[in-house]
C-alpha cells in the first residue's frame, strides 16, 4: 500500500534528491496516481498535476529504478516527461542557509 500526500499548492518544494514527474501523459491515459501509486507501492507527494518522491541518497539508485521499472514502461519519457533534481543549499548573508 502506498502513502501518497496530495498538497493543494501549485508547487511543491523539493527535498534532498527528488523525482518529479508531470502527471499530464498518465492523465491522459485516465490513469490516477492514486491507483498507480497502490498498484505499485508508491509513496510521495502530488498535487494532481507533478508527482515527487524524494530519496536522502545520492547517487539516486531508487529514484532511477522507478524511472526505468515504473515509468518509462508507462510511455513516459525522462527529461520530458520526469526529471531527478538534487536540492541544492545556497548560503546567503553571513553565511546562512537561504529559505
Amino acid at each position: 500500500m502506498s502513502n501518497l500526500n496530495y498538497q493543494d499548492k501549485k508547487e511543491i518544494k523539493i527535498e534532498f534528491t527528488t523525482l518529479v514527474v508531470n502527471l499530464e501523459k498518465l492523465n491522459s491515459k485516465r490513469i490516477l496516481i492514486k491507483d498507480f501509486c497502490d498498484t505499485n507501492g508508491l509513496s510521495g507527494v502530488t498535487n494532481g498535476n507533478l508527482y515527487l518522491v524524494a530519496e536522502m541518497c545520492s547517487p539516486a539508485d531508487y529514484l532511477h529504478t522507478l524511472v526505468e521499472d515504473i515509468f518509462e514502461p508507462q510511455g513516459l519519457e525522462y527529461n520530458r516527461d520526469m526529471v531527478i533534481l538534487e536540492e541544492q543549499i545556497v548560503h546567503g548573508v553571513s553565511y546562512s542557509v537561504t529559505p
